[in-house]
């Protein structure tokens, strides 16, 4: 795999806004719950990649792409983890560069989903049981 520090601003947003366009041979991308998934990986189980153009054979991860587009480097000692835990979503926001370590953590985070409880006096209360900095992007 390619690393996407190779690839300029400019290149990562470009290809962003063509996806999400639906410019690329694949359908636009969705938005569920504040996710912009992208519709370019076959399986939810893996990480999309793609090639550009000027780049010969290199293949990049798009979520790698995402994190360029904002200008930032890909740490070599880092890992891009999903605050959402959605492996298509395309939103920078939903990004993080932390070790392998934390991803893996992250990845097991209880939570992934916000829990709502209904308490004694009859007024909702919403937990969020994630532990992580920053914290996970929750889902009702």
């Amino acid at each position: 795999m390619a690393n996407a520090n190779h690839v300029t601003q400019t290149e990562a947003a470009s290809y962003l806004a063509l996806l999400r366009a639906g410019y690329l041979n694949v359908p636009a991308a969705t938005v569920f719950q504040d996710c912009i998934l992208h519709c370019k990986s076959p399986s939810e189980q893996r990480y999309a990649k793609t090639k550009l153009s000027g780049h010969g054979r290199d293949e990049f991860y798009i979520h790698h792409l995402v994190i360029r587009s904002t200008d930032a480097l890909v740490e070599s000692s880092k890992q891009v983890s999903h605050l959402c835990h959605q492996k298509r979503c395309i939103n920078a926001a939903h990004f993080v560069q932390e070790s392998g370590e934390e991803n893996r953590a992250r990845q097991m985070c209880v939570g992934a989903t916000m829990l709502q409880v209904v308490c004694e006096c009859g007024r909702v209360h919403t937990i969020n049981p994630c532990r992580h900095i920053p914290k996970c992007v929750l889902h009702m």
